[in-house]
């Protein structure tokens, strides 16, 4: 099985094709453990900085608002005193780093709450200290937190068996799940006007709402066509409208939930993580997506990007100042806090890195073997490992005779090295977690676990295997018999099939759509339901959606929506696929840009042109590449002879058969050149780029996979030694 596990774009000479390079995804497996290699004596925890974080969770202290906490993913909880301007870790008593949620106390906001993956811990002064709370919690992992703004020592949370109450500050819970269908809840909101109303936003079953305090729920889907919902909202004035956010745009509902509907068909492409409402003035909202922040004002009916500063595209969490609206403040992955003073018009880190910063501590080989160096190439953890990735909110894989496991930044061994990995097809980079979940395979059976190592997804049948990585909520796996033969579906994230395994092959969620091969291609939407229903996807389709999926009609080429129905008419003669809100489509021999209305934004009168990505296009002039912006101009001259999309800022272009990367002024940032028939570049992500050989006797064991020679930063560093 093969799994797109990202895409992006290259224009070749001198034959001139733009295609399309996927890199795969291959599968896990499992031996025995191995031995743990020692942690390093150098500690650097308490070096890392915020920025280094994926921000999960932030809240703001509504009494004083220049004090905010913000949760992250493996570095635990920090917080600021000074409207973000510095940060500080408060931990102590913390047990786990994973931070998936904060709650304060309104009327006593020195007490807070974090769930975590550990469960629920209390802190009774600004967060100086925690205690866990977990008294009748049976289940620890706790994705969302609520507390009852009349009677603040009750408060609500949302794990993965379900709904608990507490009734006395957390001191001890009793679950209350009558009627959730053992759906995770995701998220939870009040109704702050009458508390005893919640609403519950689960990982596959909807939203279900209660009116009696949590003990019994009831469904409320009507017209809620997609049923992970990551995040939910409620107008705090008028608390019967909310807005649910899921993998495949927004929902609205103004009665209460009893009714939904999507306003914008175009916000399918964007998988929401998080919404906030502007409590004065609450026709103005907020969305956190894959792709930035989205704004609204006017209650969700339209809305437009505002990422003007925003370093980091994945916006994780949102808080807004309660006294001065304002003030907003975003979290992100791995980018930390961003503030905005004017609504989010513009953004300003919450740090003094630069725009391409060099990770705290960076994949280094030695030899034959691997281990962690700082920016100065400094060891900080030892040499002792066959292979190791790069580190993401604070954890790292690695591998020794051939087991993978997981370290922290101490260079401890927080996941033991006993999961057998088999590397993706072309690329040996190491597997890390992909939202949140990690897939293995134990004595035979296909399972996932979580960040603490704990089975997050029980083992499924023998017949059942070869889970792929979470995109959009959803993750693809195998079925084989010898009955049915091999076919492949998708479960969610706690293990309901949502996809039947009945497609010879599927590609990774993108944009609320996948691609399926059955007889045909087809694609199917994060509900499961196939929303190409007979139309034909073409030969060979476009994966990339972006909320819209190309369909064939009479030779021609057209759009389809996330319910099926025609978007945009079929009269292309050929189209690369949505990319960066844009479209390059063919007619009469001649490149167009158009937008997810239809209309022509760019007319190309290029040879070839690609797709968008960051911005950018590239675009062939008399056999040479440059680069066009959204507004058609051209601001990199042409001048190369290959041309790669654009990631993290950078991309890959040849000049003289030698491939470098370029900035988005077309400066040439990484001096180091490299000849594309010996080695083998990938894009830049978190600042790093991974450099393989390819050339003759470089394949590991004869294969196709190359051989890793190590890790460059944004100034060319190259971090190996032979």
């Amino acid at each position: 099985m093969k799994q797109l596990r990202t895409q992006t774009w290259v224009i070749c000479l001198p034959n001139m094709l733009i295609l399309v390079l996927c890199l795969a995804l291959s599968l896990s497996g499992v031996l025995i453990g191995a031995p743990a290699a020692q942690a390093a004596e150098t500690d650097i925890w308490t070096q890392l900085p915020l920025c280094e974080s994926t921000v999960s969770s932030l809240v703001i202290n509504p009494l004083s608002t220049s004090n905010l906490y913000a949760g992250t993913d493996g570095f635990g909880v920090f917080r600021s005193k000074d409207s973000g301007a510095t940060w500080t870790a408060v931990n102590t008593g913390l047990t786990t780093q994973y931070v998936s949620s904060l709650a304060i106390n309104p009327k006593v906001p020195t007490t807070l709450y974090a769930g975590t993956l550990g469960g629920v811990f209390r802190s009774k002064d600004s967060g100086a200290t925690w205690t866990a709370v977990n008294t009748g919690l049976t289940t620890q992992y706790v994705s969302s937190l609520a507390i009852n703004p009349k009677v603040p020592t009750t408060l609500y949370a949302g794990t993965r068996g379900g709904v608990f109450r507490s009734f006395n500050s957390g001191t001890s819970w009793t679950a209350v799940n009558t009627g959730l269908n053992k759906d995770g809840v995701f998220s939870l909101v009040m109704n702050p006007l009458t508390p005893s109303t919640l609403y519950a936003g689960t990982y596959g079953g909807g939203v279900f709402r209660s009116k009696d305090s949590g003990v019994t729920w009831t469904a409320v889907n009507t017209g809620l066509t997609i049923g992970s919902v990551t995040s939910l909202a409620i107008n705090p004035l008028t608390p019967t409208t909310l807005y649910a956010g899921t993998y495949g745009g927004i929902f609205r509902s103004v009665n209460g939930g009893t009714t939904w509907k999507t306003e914008n068909t175009e916000l399918t492409a964007y998988s929401i993580s998080c919404l906030a409402i502007n409590p004065k003035s609450p026709t103005t909202l907020y969305a956190g997506t894959n792709s930035g922040i989205l704004r609204s004002t006017n209650s969700g009916i339209s809305w437009t990007l505002a990422n003007a500063g925003i370093l980091s595209q994945h916006v994780s969490s949102l808080a807004i100042n309660s006294t001065t609206p304002a003030t907003l403040y975003i979290g992100t992955k791995n980018d930390g806090v961003f503030r905005s003073l004017n609504t989010g018009a513009t953004w300003t880190g919450m740090h003094t890195d630069s725009a391409h910063r060099v990770p705290v501590l960076v994949p280094y080989r030695k030899g034959n073997k691997w281990g962690f160096c700082d920016s100065n190439k400094n060891i900080v953890i030892p040499t002792v490992y066959d292979q190791a990735g790069v580190f993401e909110d604070g954890i790292a894989p690695v591998m020794m005779k051939g087991k993978q496991g997981f370290i922290n930044t101490k260079g401890a061994v927080i996941i033991p090295l006993m999961y057998y990995t088999i590397p993706r097809y072309r690329y040996s980079e190491l597997d890390n977690f992909s939202e949140g979940l990690f897939s293995v395979v134990v004595d035979g059976k296909a399972a996932y676990i979580d960040k603490m190592g704990r089975t997050a997804i029980q083992k499924r049948p023998s017949s059942e295997s070869f889970f792929g990585s979470f995109h959009d909520g959803l993750a693809s796996y195998s079925f084989d018999t010898p009955t049915m033969g091999y076919h492949e579906g998708f479960v969610n994230k706690m293990g309901k099939v949502v996809v039947q395994p009945v497609y010879s092959q599927v590609e990774d969620y993108y944009g609320g759509f996948a691609a399926v091969q059955g007889s045909q291609f087809s694609a199917v939407n994060t509900s499961g339901q196939k929303v190409s229903r007979n139309k034909t996807m073409g030969d060979n389709p476009t994966y990339r959606s972006e909320g819209l999926i190309p369909f064939v009609s009479n030779n021609r080429y057209g759009f389809l929506n996330a319910n099926g129905d025609i978007a945009i008419q079929p009269r292309y003669a050929y189209t690369y696929g949505f990319s960066d809100g844009l479209a390059v489509v063919m007619s009469g021999g001649k490149y167009s840009f158009i937008d997810a209305k239809g209309n022509t934004v760019i007319n190309a009168p290029y040879k070839e042109v690609s797709n968008f990505n960051e911005g950018l296009a590239a675009v062939n002039v008399n056999g040479k590449l440059g680069y066009i912006n959204k507004q058609g101009r051209m601001v990199i001259q042409p001048a190369y002879e290959n041309a790669f999309g654009f990631s993290d800022g950078l991309a890959i272009v040849a000049v003289n058969g030698r491939e470098c990367f370029i900035n988005t002024n077309g400066k040439v940032v990484v001096s180091a050149v490299y000849d594309p028939n010996d080695y083998l570049l990938s894009n830049f992500k978190n600042g790093l780029a991974l450099i393989q050989l390819i050339g003759k006797g470089s394949m590991v064991d004869g294969g196709d996979r190359p051989t890793s020679v190590g890790y460059i930063d944004t100034k060319g560093t190259q971090y190996w030694e032979d």
